[in-house]
């Protein structure tokens, strides 16, 4: 069964789950984050598991935002 596994069949599964990874890693980092009120973190988790790819995007474009402005 595992002799026809070739690196395109890994390269597609870890592609499928790197999405579902990031998800669960952008929900922990925001969770944690105690400036963040309750409502932005339900709010986040709703769009992230609604649009995985793009949630995990614009979370970031948003989480990087919110941290250079803390600097400032």
């Amino acid at each position: 069964m595992l002799e026809n596994l070739g690196i395109v069949h890994i390269l597609l599964v870890v592609a499928a789950i790197l999405p579902f990874a990031l998800n669960v890693w952008a929900i922990v980092v925001t969770a944690r984050d105690r400036s963040v009120s309750p409502t932005t973190i339900v709010l986040w988790v709703i769009a992230l598991f609604a649009f995985p790819v793009i949630g995990v995007t614009i979370w970031a474009l948003w989480w990087n935002r919110k941290r250079n402005s803390r600097v400032a």
